[in-house]
Formats: C-alpha cells, structure tokens, sequence
C-alpha cells in the first residue's frame, strides 16, 4: 500500500516526490461494506508520523486539483 501512495504523489505531484523519504507511520484499507463480489473501491487511511508532510500533500493536492491513478480519479482529504 505504500507504493500506491508512492505513485499517485509521484504521478500528480512530482516536485514533491523529489524530497526525501516521506515518513509514514500506518497505512490500512478500511473494510469492506458490500458484497465481496463487486469491484468496490476501498478507502486507504494513513498516518504520517510528520504533521508538515501530510499538510503539503493535502496542499499540493488542492492546488493540482484532481489526483489521477491508473487512470481514475482519486481524492486525497
């Protein structure tokens, strides 16, 4: 899970993704609600151990506008 976090920053904000390693504490998928079944989207939470980094994501993520990964739209909040 963490290189999907890894490309979508490097796909929609690559001058962030020149920094250093970004510290992350922990990272889990929400669990699913509906029938096993269907290709629903799960919800990916994490936790950064540095306050500053998750706010230039989110920031940079506002700015940018639509964060895209593997050709779908996604929302960082």
């Amino acid at each position: 899970m963490e290189n999907i976090l890894q490309n979508i920053i490097h796909e929609n904000i690559p001058n962030l993704s020149r920094q250093a390693n970004i510290p992350i504490q922990e990272i889990q998928r929400t669990s699913v609600r509906y029938s096993m079944r269907r290709s629903i989207p799960r919800n990916i939470i994490i936790r950064f151990s540095k306050i500053k980094m998750k706010e230039k994501i989110l920031k940079a993520a506002r700015e940018e506008g639509q964060a895209i990964y593997k050709g779908k739209l996604t929302r960082l909040t």
